[in-house]
C-alpha cells in the first residue's frame, strides 16, 4: 500500500494545458426550453477576473469572455451543435456496447486521434460499470476529434474505470484510474448465462476493509507510458488513498491529475464516507513531486475544499482540472444535488436534476471558486436541427489545443441502461 503524508502544498509554475485529452429523453421533452443555457449575466457588472469566473477579463465592468466561453460571467460554456455518430458507440452482432467518457488524445507518431474510454464487457449497461468496466483504446475514422471512433484494443481488463490520459512534460503520458483486478463480471448478452450476480452490497472482488465494499471504486492507480499505442506500466503498487476509516474521504476515488512541466502533479478527487452511503461526496486534492512518484501526498490539511461562494452546493464528483493561458486554474465538474444528480426527468411539468455541469477556478489550484452559472446542462443541439435531453451526462473532460479548448466528453445515458460517450464541439471564435 502507497504511503500517504499530510502537508500544505504550493502549486508550482503555470502552463497552458497540453492536447488531450442515457441518451434518450425523460418521458416527457415538452419543455426543451427549459433546460436551454441562455448565459444570462449571473453579476449586473463586473469589478474583478473572478466576476468573470476567471475565463475572462474584466472591462469597463463588463467581461469580455476567453474563446469557448459564454454569458455574463463567462461561466457557460460554448457548445455547437454535434453531429448524432460522433464519440464512441461501439456495436457488435449481439447488439450495442455501452461506454462512459473518457479522455481524446493526439497521437505524435501518426497524426490520429485516439480515445481511451471506459467500456463495460458482455454487453451490460450503466448498472453494471462496477465490475464491468474496462479501458479501452478506440481511433477516430477521420480527422475530426469528435469521431466516430472504433474499437482498437483493450488496455486494461476488468475492474478499471475513470481513465484520464494526461502529456507529461517529456513526452511521455500518464493515465489515472480506479479500480482492481477483477474477472468476476456480469454477462447481458441476449441468451448467455447471467455470470456473476450482485448482492447487497457485496462486491464480487473483496479486499479487507474495503472503504467502498459495493462497487470497489476506492483508490488511484496510475500507468506510464511512452507509446500510446503500446503498453502501460503500473505506477509502484498504486496510489491507494482510500484506508476504510471513519474520514470524509475513506472512499477516495474520480481522480484526476495535472502533470506540470517540471513533472510534479495536482490531483483533484472525490472523497465521501465509507461506502458512501447517505454521505456528501466532496472534493479534496493530492499532490506529487513527479509523476512518476509511487505516493501522493494529501493537500489542504486533509480537508475537503470549502466553497465560499456557496457553501450548500458541496456534492460534487468527476473532477477535469486544467490551467488556462494566463496559468489560473479550473475545474469542470459533474454537480450531484440538489441541482443534479443521476437523472434529468420531468414532473408535473417542473424540471429535476438536469444543472449536471460545475465549474470553479482558483489562482494557485489550493483555494477555489465556484462560478455562479451552470457550464452545461443535459440539452444537446444536434446538426440536424433536432434537440434532444439526455437522462444523465457526466465525466466530463476537455480537450484543449493551443491553450483553447475546443470539444468536451462526457458519459451519457437513456433510461433503459444503454450508455455511451459523447463528443460535443466547442465554439472557438
Amino acid at each position: 500500500k502507497a504511503t500517504v503524508s499530510v502537508l500544505n502544498w504550493t502549486p508550482r509554475s503555470p502552463v497552458r494545458q497540453q492536447p488531450l485529452s442515457r441518451v434518450g429523453p425523460p418521458p416527457k421533452m415538452r419543455a426543451l426550453a427549459l433546460l436551454t443555457l441562455t448565459g444570462a449575466a449571473a453579476v449586473s457588472a463586473c469589478r474583478t477576473e473572478l466576476d468573470c469566473s476567471l475565463n475572462g477579463v474584466c472591462t469597463a465592468g463588463a467581461c469580455r469572455c476567453d474563446a469557448g466561453w459564454k454569458g455574463g460571467d463567462c461561466g457557460v460554456l460554448n457548445e455547437l451543435p454535434a453531429r448524432r455518430d460522433t464519440g464512441y458507440q461501439p456495436r457488435d452482432a449481439a447488439g450495442r456496447i455501452s461506454s462512459w467518457g473518457g479522455s481524446i488524445v493526439r497521437d505524435p507518431a501518426t497524426g490520429a486521434w485516439l480515445l481511451f474510454a471506459s467500456e463495460f464487457v458482455n454487453h451490460c449497461g450503466l448498472g453494471d460499470w462496477s465490475p464491468n468496466s474496462r479501458v479501452v483504446l478506440a481511433k477516430a475514422v477521420g480527422d475530426d476529434p469528435a469521431g466516430p471512433y472504433e474499437f482498437v484494443k483493450e488496455v486494461l481488463p476488468t475492474f478499471a474505470h475513470n481513465p484520464s490520459v494526461v502529456s507529461t512534460h517529456d513526452g511521455k503520458w500518464i493515465m489515472y484510474t480506479i479500480g482492481r483486478p477483477c474477472t468476476k463480471v456480469r454477462n447481458c448478452t441476449p441468451g448467455a448465462a447471467p455470470g456473476w450476480a450482485r448482492g447487497a452490497r457485496e462486491a464480487p472482488c473483496p479486499r479487507p476493509n474495503d472503504p467502498a465494499p459495493g462497487n470497489m471504486e476506492s483508490g488511484v492507480s496510475a500507468f506510464i507510458t511512452g507509446n500510446l499505442t503500446g503498453a502501460w506500466t503500473r505506477v509502484g503498487d498504486g496510489y491507494v488513498l482510500g484506508d476504510g476509516g471513519a474520514g470524509w474521504n475513506a472512499d477516495t476515488t474520480n481522480p484526476y491529475g495535472y502533470v506540470k512541466p517540471d513533472g510534479s502533479v495536482l490531483m483533484m478527487y472525490r472523497g465521501c464516507a465509507k461506502g458512501c452511503s447517505g454521505s456528501t461526496e466532496q472534493l479534496g486534492l493530492a499532490g506529487a513531486g513527479h509523476y512518476t512518484d509511487a505516493a501522493l501526498t494529501r493537500l489542504n490539511g486533509d480537508a475537503p475544499l470549502a466553497w465560499p461562494r456557496d457553501p450548500a452546493l458541496t456534492n460534487n464528483e468527476d473532477p477535469f482540472i486544467y490551467q488556462d493561458a494566463r496559468g489560473r486554474y479550473h475545474a469542470l465538474l459533474h454537480q450531484l444535488f440538489p441541482k443534479g444528480g443521476f437523472g434529468c426527468y420531468e414532473k408535473a411539468g417542473v424540471w429535476h436534476g438536469c444543472e449536471v455541469g460545475r465549474h470553479a477556478f482558483s489562482y494557485d489550484g489550493l483555494e477555489w471558486h465556484w462560478s455562479a452559472t451552470t457550464p452545461y446542462n443535459t440539452t444537446v443541439q444536434y446538426t440536424d436541427g433536432t434537440s434532444e435531453v439526455l437522462y444523465r451526462r457526466e465525466r466530463p473532460h476537455l480537450l484543449i489545443q493551443d491553450g483553447v479548448i475546443t470539444h468536451m466528453t462526457n458519459g451519457v445515458s437513456v433510461a433503459s441502461g444503454y450508455a455511451h460517450t459523447m463528443i460535443v464541439p466547442i465554439n472557438t471564435e
